[in-house]
C-alpha cells in the first residue's frame, strides 16, 4: 500500500511497513525434545532476527501458552515450530489440544518439524489445523521463510474473521429487514382496524340519528292517538250525560201522572204499566 505525499511523490504507509516488520521480526516457540536439532533450529532463528524461546516437551509448550496470554499482544508468540516426534505427548497430540483450547480467531501458526516425509503424515498435519511441514534436515532458507508462512497465516485467519462478520452483518441486516416488515405490516392492520373502528362509529351514528327520529316520529303519532281517544271518550261522557238527564225527565214524568190518579185501587191498577215503563225506559 502505498500514500501519496505533499510533493506528489509516493511513499510506502507506515502501518503497513510497521505489520511487515512485525511479521519479519517472528517471536517463536520452538517444542523440540532433541538438543542437536533443538541448537540447529536457534542458529537458523538467530540468523533471521527470530527471537527464540524452546521447551523439550508438550507439558512445557502448554505452560508456556498458558502464560503467553498474560502478555501484551506485541510480545505474544506468533509461530510454533513443533517436532512431531517427542516423549509424552506427541506434537500431533500436542496440534489438536490447541486447536481445541485456542479460538478461531486466536490460533497462534504452528508449523510441523519432522524427518517422516510421508504424504499421509503430512496432510493429516495439515488437517489438525497446522499452516506448513518442514523436513529435516531444516534448511536456513526454510526458515527464512516462515515469516511468510506467519503472514499467510494472519490473513487467512483476518480472512475468516472478515467473513464471520459479513454473515453477523448480512443476519442482522436480514433481521432488521424482517423487523421493519413485521412493523409495516402491523401498522398496515392498526390503519385497517382504525378505518373499520371509523366506519362503525359513523354507522352507530347514523344509527342513533335514525332511532331517535323513529322515536320522535312515534311518539307524536302516539300522542295524537291519546288526544284523539280523549276526545272520543269525551264525547262518549257527554252523551251519557243526556241520557241521564233524559231518564230523569221520564222518571218526573211518570211520577206525576202517578200523581194524578185517584183512589187505591186505579194506582195499583197501574202500577204493572208503570214498572214496565220504567223497565223500558231504563234499557
Amino acid at each position: 500500500m502505498q500514500e501519496q505525499s505533499g510533493d506528489g511523490d509516493t511513499e510506502p504507509a507506515a502501518p503497513v511497513v510497521g505489520a511487515l516488520e512485525d511479521f519479519q521480526r517472528l517471536r517463536v516457540l520452538l517444542v523440540e525434545d532433541e538438543d542437536f536439532s533443538a541448537r540447529v533450529m536457534q542458529v537458523f532463528c538467530a540468523k533471521c532476527d527470530y527471537t527464540v524461546q524452546t521447551v523439550r516437551s508438550s507439558e512445557e509448550a502448554l505452560e508456556q501458552l498458558a502464560a503467553d496470554k498474560e502478555r501484551p499482544a506485541a510480545e505474544r508468540f506468533n509461530l510454533i515450530l513443533l517436532d512431531i516426534v517427542m516423549k509424552g505427548m506427541s506434537g500431533k497430540e500436542l496440534l489438536r489440544r490447541l486447536h481445541e483450547l485456542q479460538g478461531p480467531d486466536d490460533q497462534v501458526c504452528v508449523v510441523m518439524v519432522s524427518s517422516h516425509s510421508q504424504r499421509e503424515m503430512v496432510e493429516e498435519c495439515l488437517r489438525s489445523g497446522a499452516e506448513s511441514y518442514l523436513v529435516k534436515p531444516v534448511r536456513t532458507e526454510d526458515v527464512a521463510r516462515l515469516w511468510q508462512v506467519v503472514m499467510r497465516h494472519h490473513l487467512s485467519a483476518l480472512s475468516r474473521r472478515q467473513a464471520r462478520q459479513r454473515a453477523e452483518m448480512a443476519r442482522l441486516r436480514a433481521e432488521t429487514l424482517a423487523e421493519r416488515e413485521r412493523v409495516r405490516r402491523e401498522r398496515l392492520e392498526l390503519e385497517q382496524q382504525a378505518r373499520e373502528m371509523a366506519e362503525m362509529q359513523s354507522r352507530c351514528s347514523r344509527d342513533a340519528v335514525e332511532i331517535q327520529s323513529r322515536c320522535s316520529r312515534d311518539a307524536v303519532e302516539m300522542q295524537s292517538r291519546c288526544s284523539r281517544d280523549a276526545v272520543e271518550m269525551g264525547g262518549r261522557r257527554g252523551s251519557s250525560s243526556c241520557n241521564s238527564l233524559l231518564l230523569d225527565r221520564r222518571r218526573i214524568a211518570i211520577s206525576d201522572r202517578v200523581g194524578q190518579c185517584s183512589g187505591g185501587a186505579r194506582i195499583v191498577c197501574c202500577l204493572p204499566g208503570i214498572a214496565g215503563l220504567l223497565r223500558a225506559v231504563e234499557r
